[in-house]
């Protein structure tokens, strides 16, 4: 559970330090109309979304935060430092966040259909992602597990890829099941 919450606020951090009101915050930015501003700066799309809100020293704080609790919970749980589960590790951490990134960009679409009432959807995602990534979703099966993974994928932020890092998944080969 502890390196669930780990995992889940360096998850956090990184968003925070790298994406801080810029890709995170996209469906403000169509809102508001400013999306086509960055379609005629004299540089590519990709480079201004990913310079524009690099905050390292706002959203260090959250990762710092979450690197100390997984190292605790590491050294509690024993598991092997080796470099096959470190490059699993940090895949798993660059998906994660890919996960959250893209599924905000896709909520955010509705934003072009109706700028003043999906102006902040993105933040609600944003909100609803991090909130369920720390929760233990073993209980969950069904219709909601489904949901979770597929139509709104709170489950693929933390809790599949911290199931397969400790090894709890039932399958030896879960982590190839994580994004």
């Amino acid at each position: 559970m502890l390196f669930l919450v780990g995992y889940s606020t360096t998850v956090e951090g990184i968003l925070s330090a790298a994406f801080t009101h810029n890709a995170s915050h996209i469906s403000r930015r169509i809102g508001r109309a400013q999306f086509d501003q960055l379609l005629v700066q004299p540089q590519p799309l990709w480079l201004t979304l990913a310079t524009e809100g690099f905050a390292p020293i706002c959203g260090g704080a959250a990762l710092a935060t979450g690197i100390l609790i997984m190292a605790w919970a590491w050294t509690g749980l024993g598991l092997p430092l080796t470099i096959t589960w470190v490059a699993v590790f940090g895949v798993s951490l660059v998906s994660s966040v890919g996960v959250v990134l893209f599924t905000m960009f896709l909520w955010s679409v509705g934003t072009f259909w109706a700028p003043v009432a999906g102006e902040e959807i993105s933040m609600n995602v944003h909100d609803a992602l991090g909130s369920l990534g720390t929760f233990p979703l073993d209980g969950i099966g069904g219709a909601m597990g489904v949901g979770l993974v597929t139509v709104f994928p709170a489950s693929l932020v933390a809790w599949m890829p911290v199931r397969a890092l400790v090894g709890v998944s039932a399958d030896p080969w879960g982590y190839l099941l994580t994004p």
